[in-house]
């Protein structure tokens, strides 16, 4: 079965397939004292979502004191037809948790004309709760499921007082964590990481990471993403795809919980587009969500999403 496209792959997509103006102020995250919001928007609905040794996509403390068990997504995406273009899910995720707040295990099923054709489940074991690394083990309906869902996962090889290191499972690419910001400094990574082209690069903590990069020739960087804090609170991320660099600006309520996030796309230092994620909110949790590209003749909705919660 041929990959099937993925959700960050159409965040992309839709990043170059409208015009408006640029991104709007983000201080409205900066006037709060702590993140409220459900999703980690570090790792969920970036890049970084489908790497699942790392299942930090959740605010555990909410999940543990909301005693929350079960949390699932439903994806819906335009058909382009007539009638209720979103009636029907493509995609569904069904994520379960422990009563510390972490996620156990979780689905990924795929759906066809509301038929399902493949699922893979991750279940978790031996937690680090200081990296947010957890013992993955991958079973699916078919032997496929790294090119179909899109999937990457990691093996812990090596922790020192400086960094941690991980390799990818089917490669030999390796990731390095380097939380001290002493090492920050192209000739200190080359000094203690020696990473070759395609390994990457973190600042910080894959939780709460600063910098995430690939480096060569010491000193050229490459797809590098910025994360951008104020009062702790995550207010931005800026990151470049070959010749585009995008900006993701982050919107609050007024009790701190994301409401929505802004993508503006440049070219060369031109603005190209926008789109705009908005969440649906009731008491505090995400009801509901949908893509939106922003353009001159009116808002078009890429997709949809349904949230739905069960309690202990």
């Amino acid at each position: 079965m041929k990959s099937i496209l993925t959700l960050s792959s159409i965040f992309f997509l839709a990043l170059l397939s409208c015009t408006n103006d640029t991104a709007g102020d983000m201080n409205n995250g900066a006037r709060q004292s702590a993140d409220h919001s459900f999703f980690r928007f570090t790792n969920y609905f970036t890049l970084n979502e489908p790497s699942v040794s790392f299942p930090v996509w959740f605010n555990d403390s909410i999940i543990k004191a909301r005693k929350i068990e079960q949390f699932s997504r439903f994806v819906f995406q335009s058909r382009g037809i007539g009638g209720d273009q979103f009636a029907l899910p493509t995609k569904q995720y069904d994520y379960f948790f422990d009563t510390k707040g972490r996620v156990s295990h979780f689905t990924i099923s795929n759906y066809y004309d509301n038929r399902k054709i493949n699922e893979v489940t991750i279940h978790y074991s031996n937690f680090d709760h200081l990296s947010g690394y957890a013992t993955a083990r991958i079973t699916s309906t078919d032997s496929i499921y790294i090119d179909d869902f899109g999937l990457k996962k990691w093996e812990k090889v090596k922790v020192t007082d400086k960094m941690e290191i991980f390799k990818e499972s089917h490669s030999t690419n390796r990731m390095f964590i380097v939380n001290d910001d002493e090492y920050w400094k192209p000739l200190s990574i080359e000094s203690l990481c020696k990473p070759h082209e395609q390994d990457v690069i973190v600042w910080g903590n894959y939780l709460k990471p600063t910098k995430k990069y690939r480096v060569h020739n010491i000193v050229e960087e490459s797809e590098v993403n910025n994360f951008i804090y104020q009062r702790q609170i995550l207010v931005r991320i800026e990151w470049k795809d070959d010749a585009f660099e995008v900006k993701r600006a982050f919107k609050y309520n007024k009790e701190g919980v994301c409401s929505s996030f802004i993508d503006s796309t440049f070219s060369m230092g031109t603005y190209i587009s926008r789109s705009e994620y908005r969440f649906s909110l009731e008491d505090g949790l995400p009801k509901n969500g949908k893509m939106v590209l922003l353009r001159e003749a009116g808002e078009k909705v890429l997709y949809k999403e349904k949230y739905q919660f069960l309690y202990r």
